[in-house]
């Protein structure tokens, strides 16, 4: 029951990481005068980075709370 427990908030930390490198990208592009041209598949790879740079974040910071409760 605790690997569930642990799980959703992994994901809830997950998503939101994400939507924070997601609402960064989206202010610094539109200051940049939308680089891509508003090209789908662009948008669709910017989507996907976001949420690899949300996990991988969100991944190690838990690897070092747990290294620190040691």
């Amino acid at each position: 029951m605790q690997s569930v427990r642990t799980n959703g908030i992994f994901f809830r930390k997950w998503m939101r990481c994400s939507t924070y490198i997601f609402m960064i990208f989206t202010a610094v592009n539109y200051i940049g005068d939308s680089i891509h041209g508003g090209n789908f598949y662009f948008f669709l790879l910017i989507v996907f980075l976001c949420l690899v740079g949300g996990f991988v974040f969100v991944f190690f910071n838990i690897i070092n709370v747990k290294d620190d409760e040691k």
